[in-house]
Formats: structure tokens, sequence, C-alpha cells
């Protein structure tokens, strides 16, 4: 079952947010999309960068660093950022598949949950039935013992009560809400590229921080990354079985898997 704590739906409402939002440039002087996301692979220094012939140049801050030379055209780096991205979308017919698979794992749940919740309520009304059955028997005794007794059972009754109730709470109240969200995340990662490409420099930032981290720079070109969850199992091309059992409860900070290093073609 996948819910609000799913590793999909966290990122759903920042990526909404870049896709609708159509943002205005900031004024600066230069603009440099990839400074504080690289990093250098030889020293560990940040890479700072520079523009050169009308072309904008990264390299390592460091100056002593071995790994300084040769600069990285930032074009070429852009190459190789939008081939990791291609790797996120996922064509119509296995989005289809997928989504129907988890709206038909969404609906068998539900099914099994009315059985659940009947079993819940006809144990309330039993349980209602023993606490009255208590209450008047308590009422007749004189016996402190006795009194004692009942008290501790009405106790047990109780919690046995808060316990049943809360198990009906409606855990599946924003199930067509999270299924929508998800359908948005899809969209994200399908138009991850033509966002990171025709983008303002923020929105290019900001598709970088969901989907990445860790971009190493050597020999002028990204040497390696690691991709962040969800989107590393989209880039795995993991079956659905894996991406389903995303879908399920897991701990709220994403874990981030490594990936290859990056070829520059």
């Amino acid at each position: 079952m996948f819910t609000s704590s799913s590793p999909v739906l966290k990122v759903f409402d920042k990526a909404q947010e870049i896709l609708n939002k159509k943002s205005k440039p900031k004024e600066q002087k230069h603009s440099f999309h990839l400074r504080g996301f690289l990093t250098c692979a030889v020293c560990g220094h940040a890479v700072t960068a520079e523009i050169q012939k009308g072309h904008t140049y990264y390299h390592c801050a460091k100056p002593k660093c071995e790994s300084r030379k040769p600069y990285a055209r930032e074009d070429r780096l852009d190459e190789q950022v939008v081939g990791v991205l291609k790797g996120f979308s996922i064509d119509d017919a296995e989005l289809g598949l997928l989504l129907r698979a988890t709206r038909e794992q969404k609906d068998a749940e539900r099914g099994d949950n009315k059985t659940i919740i009947q079993s819940i309520n006809r144990r309330l009304l039993e349980n209602g039935k023993k606490l009255e059955n208590l209450i008047d028997a308590c009422i007749k005794e004189t016996d402190e013992t006795m009194i004692d007794f009942y008290e501790k059972k009405r106790s047990e009754l109780l919690d046995e009560r808060a316990s049943l109730q809360r198990q009906l709470s409606p855990s599946n109240a924003n199930d067509e809400r999270i299924f929508e969200q998800m359908e948005g995340f899809f969209k994200f990662a399908n138009s991850a590229v033509q966002v990171y490409s025709d983008g303002s420099i923020e929105e290019k930032q900001r598709v970088l921080s969901l989907t990445s981290s860790n971009l190493l720079l050597k020999n002028g070109l990204i040497a390696s990354y690691q991709v962040k969850e969800p989107f590393s199992i989209l880039a795995s091309g993991s079956n659905l079985e894996e991406f389903e059992n995303l879908l399920g409860e897991k701990d709220s900070n994403p874990h981030i898997r490594s990936q290859s290093p990056l070829s520059y073609r």
C-alpha cells in the first residue's frame, strides 16, 4: 500500500512546483547553474566556474589541484546531466501498467479493509455489551474486593475499546489524492529533461537537487554521481515489483544509491 510516507510522494510537492512555476530569472552578473553541485573527485574541494571566450567552464577551486585542468565546458556537462535525466522517463505503456497495477492493489486492499472494519465493529459491539453488563454487576455489588475486580475489568475493556477505535481510523481516506500525486511524480520524471534543458537557472538547480547528489568532476567530465530515490529505481530499470515496494511505508529520509560513472559521448 502506498502511503504519505512514500519517497515518491515526498518529492511530489517540489516537483509539482517546478512544473507549475513560471519563474522569472533573477538578475545576476553570471549564473552558473552547476556551481554548488559539483565537487572535485581528486581533492574534494568545491568546483568553481568562469567564462572564457563565450563559454562557461568549471574547474576545481584549489589552485594546485592536479585535476584542475582540463577545464570542463558547461554544455558538455549539461549533456551528461541530460543523459542521466533521460533514464528517469518511462514510456506510456509501462506507466499505464504501473498505475493500473497500483490502483488494482489499492482496490484489493480496500476490499480487505472492509472485511477488517466489519470485524472491528462487531468486536466494538461485543465490547460495549460487556461494559454494560459489567457496570450493572458493579452497581449491584457490595463486596469491596469484587468492586475492585470490576474496576480493573472495566479499565481493560475501555483500553480494548480505544485500541479498536484507533484501528478504524481512515487510513485510506487520501488514497485517491495520493494516486494523483504519484501520477504527478511520473509526469515530472518524464519532463525532467525538458525542464532542465529549457528552464531557468533556478529550475535547473531544483531538478538537480531533487534527483541527484555528489556529482564528482574529474578530467573535464562528471566522473560519478548518485541518484536519489525514487529516481534511482527508475534509472536502474528495475521491475514493477521493486517500485511497488517503494510505494509502501519507508523511512522518511530518502535513501541514496550510487550509480555507475558517467561516460561522455
